[in-house]
This record gives C-alpha cells, structure tokens and sequence, in this order.
C-alpha cells in the first residue's frame, strides 16, 4: 500500500449546518457522522471512540483534583508568604508572587472546568460562550505565567551580570509596570 492509498481522516463532505448556522464550527463540531446535527463529542461514552475506559476516566479525574488541591494550596501559601512578611516584598519575590497568582487563578479558574468535562466522559456541555471564556482565560493565564518567568531570568541575568545596573533597571516601579502589561 502507497503513501496515497491511504484513507483520509477526513470526510469527503462535512455537514453543513451545526446549530444553525454555517460556520468553521462546522468543521470544529463534527464528531465522525454524517449527521447535520453533530454534536461537539470526543467520545459517545466511557468507552467511546478514543476508546477510554471507566478506570481510566476516574483515573484522569482524580489526578485532575489532586494537582488541582496541589494548585491551590502550593500557591495559595507563596502568596500568603509574601504579602503576609513586608521584608519578603523584595523585586524578585514580587515576581514570584505574580507567578503564584497567575498559576493560582489558573487552577481555580479553569481547574473546575476541566474536572466537569473529565466528568461528562470529555463532552463539552457548556457552550460556546463558556468555551470562549475558558479559552481565553487558560491562555491569558497561561502567557502571564511565561511572560512572567521570562522576566524573572531576565531580572536573574541583570542581578549576576550587570549587578550595579540591576537596581535601576529592576526598580519598584518598572517591575510593577511589567508585572502590569503581563
């Protein structure tokens, strides 16, 4: 058998309509029928298409809930520390902290949603405005996290190679101005 004798995973036609209206949504919520009114499925049930077992789904979820409590309490106490010991409020633990808070805010945020679609055997019942939502805040929170530690190395680069010029370009100020445009 060739390269192009191959079977393509997509249809030929896809449905034209999904929820009424034709869209790349189309193409987004088709879940392998031809069915004008797909629903956005990636399995019909525990055992479903990706072939995920009932074991395997309480697995997931309770991995989901202990990084999840994991999350919250590791991050939770970073940021207690910090704003709790003014002589911790230094440039450097500041930026720690926002870390802290970004992935925090990821976990209580976003955390619960995953868990409720690991519970409906990976459906996605809330719809398209939820789904925008979640999208949005895992990749704000999800860039803010990798802004922010980009911007630690930078400041740990400054401190150890230019250590006199570190104060000034790391001042209160400017880092809260970063901390702010993350």
């Amino acid at each position: 058998m060739s390269y192009y004798e191959f079977p393509s995973p997509f249809p030929s036609t896809l449905p034209t309509r999904v929820f009424g209206s034709p869209t790349m949504d189309t193409f987004l919520n088709w879940n392998g029928t031809r069915d004008e009114n797909a629903s956005a499925t990636l399995a019909t049930s525990a055992e479903g298409a990706v072939g995920i077992s009932t074991e395997e789904v309480v697995l997931e979820i309770t991995a989901m809930l202990l990084i999840m409590l994991a999350t919250v309490v590791g991050n939770a106490a970073v940021c207690w520390i910090v704003i709790s010991n003014p002589k911790l409020r230094t440039v450097s633990n500041q930026l720690v902290f926002n870390l802290a808070l970004c992935d925090l805010l990821t976990a209580v945020v976003n955390g619960p949603i995953t868990v409720v679609v690991l519970v409906s055997e990976k459906r996605w019942n809330m719809g398209d405005a939820m789904c925008a939502i979640n999208g949005f805040t895992t990749t704000m929170f999800g860039l803010a996290s990798v802004l922010t530690l980009a911007v630690i190395s930078l400041n740990r680069f400054a401190m150890i190679v230019h250590p006199q010029k570190a104060g000034r370009w790391f001042s209160v100020w400017k880092l809260r101005a970063m901390i702010f445009g993350l």
